[in-house]
């Protein structure tokens, strides 16, 4: 019988093919083995990961921006950010939005941004108190009632990670317990930090130009005149910020909007103190009051009133 030897693979071809075949196996089969992990153990390994590279960068860092989610801090690095990009003369049109990399670029502190509020059961002045000591720490914070709001409406609208009613969400895992738990951590770990200061979102609508100097001398800006300021509290009004959001005009990814139909999925919705007092029931107060009174919340921090802000000034 005549054999065509085009069509019969030599000996080498064959260990070749078959050394090819192998590694797709493996490779596939290690894809599945990454698919089949359960969420819960991706989720872990993923903040874990993160956590490594938070842990260098704080290291790195002299000064850290921390924030309660929901409280102001994305009008901060709006405005912060377009006075140091004036103040510094920074090229880059875009880079307008306060970052670490933005900050690299000039001769201020290395500074630190996060909410660093993912885990509750992390949420101790001792794991803070850990893991910020010998920083400077700018803290803000907001009226716990309207951040929570505000959450809501962000996991609601916006990314679309709870389904139940705002009622459902202040007793939710991520709810008032959480947050009270955040309030009190920063509050009890502060002599532990070589410095802090705490920036209320309120302060920010009361106080603008006096809170925006105050958190730029804490990071290290110093010598702005109060034209450069006042041009940055001009682009951080509320007006601008949403219509930079909805033109899909700015670079910053915390103002890309994901659903133009809702304006409740904004990330700048409505930018009021008090909001909390249409949308919260008397069941939902009381609830939250007791919990903070449970909890041994700073009540001082938790619940802004805006008769002592006034006797304080």
């Amino acid at each position: 019988m005549h054999v065509d030897p085009d069509r019969c693979p030599s000996p080498a071809l064959e260990r070749q093919t078959a050394s090819k075949c192998s590694t797709r196996d493996q490779q596939s089969s290690r894809a599945q083995k990454r698919h089949i992990l359960p969420w819960r153990v991706r989720r872990w390994l993923k903040t874990r990961r993160r956590r490594k590279s938070e842990r260098r960068r704080i290291e790195q860092s002299t000064n850290c921006l921390i924030s309660l989610p929901k409280a102001g801090r994305t009008w901060l690095r709006v405005v912060v950010g377009k006075i140091i990009h004036t103040h510094y003369g920074i090229e880059n049109a875009d880079d307008l939005f306060l970052t670490e990399s933005q900050v690299a670029q000039t001769d201020m502190p290395r500074l630190f941004i996060a909410h660093d509020y993912d885990s509750p059961a992390l949420l101790t002045s001792e794991f803070l108190g850990r893991r910020y000591a010998g920083k400077r720490v700018l803290l803000m914070l907001r009226d716990v009632r309207d951040a929570l709001v505000s959450a809501y409406h962000h996991a609601h609208s916006r990314t679309r990670t709870f389904d139940g009613t705002i009622s459902d969400y202040v007793r939710s895992e991520a709810g008032a317990g959480t947050a009270i738990q955040y309030f009190k951590a920063w509050h009890d770990c502060r002599a532990k930090l070589a410095d802090f200061l705490l920036i209320r979102y309120e302060d920010m609508h009361v106080a603008h130009r006096e809170s925006i100097r105050k958190s730029l001398e804490f990071l290290g800006v110093h010598g702005v005149s109060d034209h450069v300021i006042d041009e940055g509290i001009e682009f951080g009004r509320f007006e601008n910020m949403r219509k930079l959001e909805v033109t899909r005009n700015y670079s910053a990814r915390e103002l890309q909007p994901r659903s133009g139909v809702e304006d409740s999925a904004l990330k700048v919705r409505k930018g009021q103190i008090g909001t909390y007092k249409e949308e919260l029931s008397k069941h939902d107060l009381q609830y939250i009051e007791a919990l903070a009174r449970d909890l041994n919340g700073p009540i001082e921090w938790l619940f802004w009133d805006p008769e002592t802000e006034r006797s304080e000034q």
